[in-house]
């Protein structure tokens, strides 16, 4: 009676090293790794990540250390970095905050490391994003944190340090669908140093 929606996909990112792309599958609580091969692929699915993927997962002491109902799945020499929402978590446990995951990935042996997970300090259960800067810090942006009502109305961006420390928080009276730190106006798509 109720419509599912399994193949509510938010991002896709391009993998230079061997062409493939990832595929981000929120309702699925997966990333797929897709075989584009730069065009002459045959669009077969590589392998899953998530929880009852293809990757054995190597995490410290977590009760729910995968992610759920994510966003903006990217991945840059191994190292993938997502925004968990966590509706699955939260919903299941009854309380919980987003997160901001970095895996390491292991692909040949599919052994995936958690090598960050941020507490981003308040639960977000519908957009968000992951940007990577070069320098090896993050960027994860809420976008539909609750507002004094209650009801999802603000977004907030935490800058994460190498070292997992928060460096700054900045936040905006309105929802936020993505969160991005631009070098300058003058090129903004250039790296982040």
């Amino acid at each position: 009676e109720q419509a599912n929606d399994w193949t509510h996909s938010k991002s896709i990112d391009y993998v230079p090293e061997d062409g493939s792309f990832l595929l981000s599958i929120r309702h699925q609580n997966w990333v797929a790794k897709i075989n584009y091969a730069d065009g002459a692929g045959d669009g077969a699915v590589i392998w899953l990540l998530g929880e009852d993927g293809d990757f054995q997962l190597v995490a410290d002491d977590d009760t729910w250390p995968w992610f759920s109902y994510q966003h903006d799945a990217e991945m840059d020499n191994g190292l993938l970095s997502l925004y968990d929402n966590g509706n699955t978590r939260v919903g299941t446990l009854g309380e919980g905050n987003s997160r901001g995951q970095v895996y390491l990935l292991l692909e040949s042996a599919r052994l995936a490391l958690l090598v960050r997970n941020v507490d981003l300090g308040h639960y977000a259960p519908f957009l968000g994003s992951a940007q990577r800067y070069m320098n090896g810090h993050f960027m994860f942006g809420s976008g539909s944190m609750p507002n004094d009502l209650g009801a999802p109305g603000r977004g907030q961006s935490v800058e994460v340090l190498r070292s997992g420390a928060v460096n700054y928080r900045t936040q905006v009276e309105s929802l936020m669908y993505r969160s991005f730190r631009i070098k300058s106006f003058d090129n903004p798509f250039g790296d982040v140093e």
